[in-house]
C-alpha cells in the first residue's frame, strides 16, 4: 500500500447530511473569524455541498509542541492536496482543545538540546498555584517583560536566530501582540508556521468558538438520554481492551460545566434531568435543571465542553468526519473507547489515519555534544558508530577509576588528585550530557532553528510518499515512517549514520563516577 491508496479510506457513499452541512458552514464561520485574528490568510475552502470530504485533526494548544503534533497538520495537508488533485470537495479543519484545565506543563513550556549535564534546556514559562486547574483559554499571555525575557533566551540559546530565521520571531511577536490569552498565543503561532512556513491550507478554529456557538447540543441531548448505555459501554471497554482508564461512575456526565473562576466542573446526575458539581477552585456549587428529556439542555451548552471521549462521538457525528488524523498517545486509548460507544449508541465513525514517526536530525547542540564526547573519551566518528560504543566508554571509565585508586594508593599530591578526579568526573558528565541530548524529544522550535522550514516540509513530504501504510483494521491505518535529515557536512556523518548516532548515544548515560 502507498500512501496514495489511502484514498480508499474515503467511503464510495461520503454525502454529507443537511445538519453535517450546517455545521461545517458555521466552523467555516468560525475559522474565518480565528484567522482574522491570528493573522492568517484566508483559506482557499469557502463552501460547502453534499459531497464534500471532511479530514479533522486537533491537539492542545501547547507552547512550540513536539514536530508530532505539526505532522497532524502536515498529514491533513497532504490528504487535502491529494483529494482536491482528484477534484473533490474538501474541508481539512485542525481544532485547538482550548479549554482543558491547565495541568499539562506542555501547555507553557517545552524541551531543546543543551549543553548541560542534563543535555536539555527549559524553554517557556510557568503556571503556578490554582491557575493550573482554570480552563487554559482563561490564563492570560505571559507579562511583556516576561516575554522579552523569553525571547532573549531563546536568541542567547540559538545565537543566529535573527539572522537565519528572522520569519519564526516575527510570527512569535505577532503573535503576542495579537493574542491575550496564552492558549490564543500559542494557537496563533502554530497556526501560523503551519500556513506560512509549512505551507498548509488547513482551517484552524478554538474549541471554545464551537461552545459558545453552541453547535453539538442535539448530539450532546442524544449521549444524556442514553447516559446508563454510555457508561456501561465505557467500563466494558476499557475492561475488554485492558486500557490503564478510570471506570466512569454511574451518573457521571461526560462534559464539563464552566464556572466564572475559570474552573472546569464535573457533572452527576442526581434526578431525571438534574446535575450537580461543585468547582475545584472555587467550591461554588452548582444544580443545572436541564429538565427529565433534557430539553433544555441547549440553555446552558455555551458554557459546556467536551471530554476526550465524547469529543471523539460528537465531532465526527455533527460534522460528518470522514478521516480523522489521531495522535499516538492518549488519543488512541480515548478511540478504542468512543469507538465502542459510537457502535451501541449509532454514532458515525471515520476512519483514521496517524502517522508514527520520529525526526532524526544533527542540530547545533547534538554535534557539539558529540566533539565533546569524543574529546572526552578519544573516540573517533566510526567509534560513535560500533554498536559497543557504551562498552567502550564504559571501560575507559573503568580504567580511570583504578588509575585514581592507585595513585590514591601510592600516597600520590593533592593536585594529581584533583586532576585525575575531575577528568573522571568531568567524562561521566559529557557522558550524561551527550546521552541527554540524543534523547531529548524536543520541542519544534530547535528543529526550525537548524533546517528550513522548506527543507522540514520536502522531507517530510518524501517520506510520506515512500512509506508503506499499514491497515489495522478496515477504516484504520498507521503510517510507520522515520524522518532523517541530512547532516552537516563539517559533521562527517551520513544520513543513513544518523539514527545510529542517536541509538547509540542515548544509551551511554549513567555511566557513573
Amino acid at each position: 500500500m502507498k500512501i496514495s491508496d489511502l484514498r480508499a479510506l474515503v467511503p464510495a457513499d461520503h454525502t454529507l447530511r443537511d445538519h453535517q452541512q450546517r455545521n461545517l458552514s458555521a466552523l467555516l464561520d468560525i475559522s474565518r473569524s480565528f484567522a482574522r485574528s491570528a493573522g492568517l490568510k484566508e483559506s482557499t475552502t469557502n463552501s460547502v455541498q453534499d459531497d464534500t470530504v471532511v479530514l479533522e485533526s486537533g491537539h492542545q494548544p501547547n507552547y512550540f509542541p513536539y514536530t508530532g503534533v505539526w505532522k497532524k497538520v502536515y498529514l491533513l495537508e497532504t490528504f487535502r492536496e491529494m483529494l482536491d488533485a482528484d477534484g473533490m470537495s474538501v474541508v481539512a479543519y485542525f481544532g485547538f482543545a482550548d479549554q482543558n484545565t491547565t495541568t499539562a506543563p506542555f501547555l507553557y513550556k517545552n524541551q531543546v538540546p543543551a549543553l548541560n549535564k542534563y543535555g536539555r534546556q527549559k524553554i517557556g514559562f510557568s503556571v503556578k498555584g490554582p491557575d493550573k486547574w482554570r480552563r487554559f483559554e482563561n490564563i492570560p499571555k505571559p507579562p511583556l517583560e516576561v516575554w522579552e525575557e523569553e525571547m532573549r533566551r531563546l536568541e542567547n540559546l540559538y545565537p543566529r536566530m535573527k539572522t537565519n530565521h528572522p520569519e519564526i520571531m516575527e510570527i512569535m511577536w505577532d503573535g503576542y501582540e495579537r493574542a491575550d490569552s496564552f492558549s490564543d498565543l500559542n494557537a496563533y503561532i502554530f497556526s501560523r508556521i503551519s500556513q506560512d512556513i509549512l505551507e498548509c491550507d488547513v482551517i484552524f478554529f478554538r474549541y471554545s468558538a464551537i461552545s459558545r456557538a453552541q453547535l453539538f447540543s442535539d448530539e450532546c441531548t442524544r449521549i444524556l438520554r442514553n447516559l446508563d448505555t454510555y457508561t456501561e459501554v465505557y467500563n466494558a471497554a476499557i475492561k475488554k481492551l485492558r486500557l490503564p482508564s478510570r471506570p466512569v461512575l454511574s451518573g457521571e456526565v461526560p462534559f464539563w460545566y464552566h464556572c466564572d473562576c475559570g474552573g472546569n466542573i464535573p457533572l452527576m446526575t442526581n434526578a431525571p434531568g438534574m446535575c450537580r458539581g461543585i468547582c475545584p477552585i472555587c467550591t461554588r456549587e452548582f444544580e443545572l435543571d436541564f429538565a427529565p428529556d433534557f430539553s433544555r439542555f441547549e440553555s446552558y451548552a455555551y458554557r459546556m465542553s467536551l471530554s476526550a471521549v465524547s469529543r471523539n462521538l460528537i465531532f465526527p457525528e455533527a460534522f460528518g468526519t470522514h478521516i480523522f488524523i489521531p495522535g499516538r498517545g492518549g488519543g488512541v486509548r480515548y478511540g478504542k473507547i468512543s469507538d465502542e460507544i459510537a457502535h451501541a449508541l449509532g454514532f458515525h465513525q471515520p476512519s483514521t489515519c496517524s502517522w508514527s514517526s520520529k525526526d532524526y536530525y544533527l542540530g547545533s547542540v547534538h554535534t557539539k555534544s558529540l566533539r565533546e564526547l569524543q574529546k572526552a573519551f578519544s573516540l573517533s566518528n566510526n567509534d560513535l558508530l560500533d554498536a559497543h560504543l557504551k562498552e567502550r566508554i564504559d571501560a575507559v571509565q573503568e580504567e580511570r577509576r583504578r588509575a585514581l585508586k592507585e595513585t590514591e594508593d601510592a600516597g600520590a599530591d593533592m593536585a594529581t588528585l584533583r586532576l585525575l578526579r575531575g577528568r573522571l568526573i568531568g567524562s561521566a558528565v559529557t557522558a550524561d550530557m551527550a546521552a541527554g541530548v540524543f534523547a531529548t524529544v524536543p520541542s519544534m522550535f530547535d528543529l526550525f532553528m537548524n533546517r528550513s522550514g522548506t527543507e522540514i516540509a520536502q522531507r517530510w513530504s518524501i517520506e510520506l510518499q515512500v512509506s508503506v501504510p499499514e491497515r489495522s483494521t478496515g477504516r484504520s491505518c498507521v503510517i510507520d515512517g522515520d524522518v532523517v535529515f541530512d547532516g552537516e557536512e563539517e559533521a562527517g556523518f551520513s544520513r543513513e549514520d544518523i539514527p545510529i548516532l542517536y541509538r547509540n548515544l542515548t544509551a551511554i548515560g549513567g555511566i557513573g563516577t
